[in-house]
């Protein structure tokens, strides 16, 4: 057996200082039995470091010296997580019960506030003869120039709807246009195709029954056209982005049911559209009533309020196409018993209107598909950085 050699005290790994006869690089016990290297899992102790003292004007750094990163902050998303429908598009992970409610309050404050300023400006153009301003805007004959104010004082109600849309709801522009994100210009224009020769037909049959009024050529002929072919799109934009934009979408979305909204939410959007026309007169009443329904109906189904400003322009168009040759009849007089049962040809005519465009809007994905494409996927950069 080999005597232990007692001159030597072995490391914490037992290993003693080489002798002259040890093979290098093999450690020895102090019997001279050589030691196993370690597994290489084992932790080998090894002496530490100091840090070594920056060297004079070379820039050094450590994690201190770098500044906290940036906190991110999640918004809720005020886009859908799950298939919405338009009128209830508000109702997101973001959605507060009063703020719909609020939304519509300001947009009408805005609308008012935006007609009292047109009103203003119609005063100041006529302040030589108030009395016959306060007539063509109560029943009588109106000028081109102010039939160009009423239209862009309804018109103002775009940019309206649009910014408090953004501001009370989070959402950009296009997502008030339809639930694509984006007005559909093509939507648009189908369905101005398909109702504008539909009404044109409604308005031959109307004048052969009820007599075509004379017709005349003035200095108010040409601006006056113009004014109807031009502006009457915007006005009609105007009230679909108010009445079926913010007041369909917001009472609807305020019922978690999709049927109630869209029913309670349809019905009010029509009623709001009859009221704001300002008539009493009940066959007039049917016919801005059934407008209003029409309009929502299309709004649901094509997802979109496109189709809707094209019934809503190419119906107003048709009525307003004879005046500027007939300076002499009132084409705005709403008193009670101006209408007849010969409204009915135009209810009908708007009826099968928008038959006709839900027909032609068939290829259009169903109302549900439509909601479908809007996922959290449409919202994931809604988020800030942390100040």
């Amino acid at each position: 057996m080999t005597e232990m050699d007692l001159s030597r005290v072995p490391d914490e790994l037992g290993a003693v200082a080489p002798r002259p006869n040890d093979v290098p690089g093999i450690r020895y016990d102090a019997f001279g039995t050589p030691i196993p290297p370690p597994p290489r899992w084992q932790h080998t102790p090894v002496a530490t470091s100091s840090v070594p003292a920056p060297t004079p004007g070379i820039p050094t750094a450590s994690i201190s010296s770098f500044p906290p990163a940036p906190r991110v902050q999640w918004k809720p998303l005020t886009l859908p997580v799950e298939p919405k429908q338009y009128h209830e598009f508000y109702r997101t992970p973001a959605y507060q019960a009063w703020k719909p409610w609020v939304l519509l309050i300001t947009v009408a404050l805005g609308f008012i506030v935006a007609n009292v300023v047109f009103a203003f400006i119609m005063v100041l153009m006529s302040m030589d003869d108030l009395g016959g301003l306060m007539t063509s805007l109560t029943g009588g004959y109106m000028s081109w120039d102010l039939l160009l104010l009423v239209d862009l004082s309804i018109a103002a109600a775009i940019p309206i709807c649009i910014g408090l849309h953004r501001a009370w709801m989070g959402q950009k522009p296009g997502w008030l246009a339809s639930i694509q994100g984006r007005f559909r210009w093509k939507v648009c224009l189908k369905a101005l195709l398909v109702v504008l020769p539909l009404f044109i037909v409604m308005a031959v049959a109307d004048y052969w029954v009820t007599g075509m009024p004379e017709l005349q050529f003035s200095e108010q002929t040409i601006p006056m056209l113009l004014v109807v072919i031009f502006a009457t799109p915007f006005q009609c934009a105007g009230e679909e982005y108010l009445c079926r934009g913010i007041a369909f979408r917001s009472i609807g979305s305020a019922f978690p049911n999709r049927t109630a909204g869209l029913i309670v939410g349809g019905l009010a959007s029509a009623l709001i559209f009859t009221a704001l026309h300002g008539s009493l007169d009940p066959w007039l009443i049917l016919v801005y009533f059934t407008v209003g329904v029409g309009a929502c109906v299309l709004v649901w189904r094509t997802g979109g309020l496109e189709a809707a400003i094209a019934l809503h322009a190419a119906n107003n168009w048709v009525s307003e196409a004879l005046m500027p040759f007939t300076p002499d009849v009132d084409m705005f007089d709403r008193e009670v018993g101006v209408g007849s049962p010969w409204v009915l040809i135009q209810v009908a005519a708007i009826v099968l209107a928008v038959l006709g465009i839900l027909w032609q809007a068939r290829k259009l994905p169903t109302a549900a598909a439509l909601a479908s494409n809007v996922t959290a996927a449409g919202a994931l950069g809604q988020f800030s950085e942390a100040k």
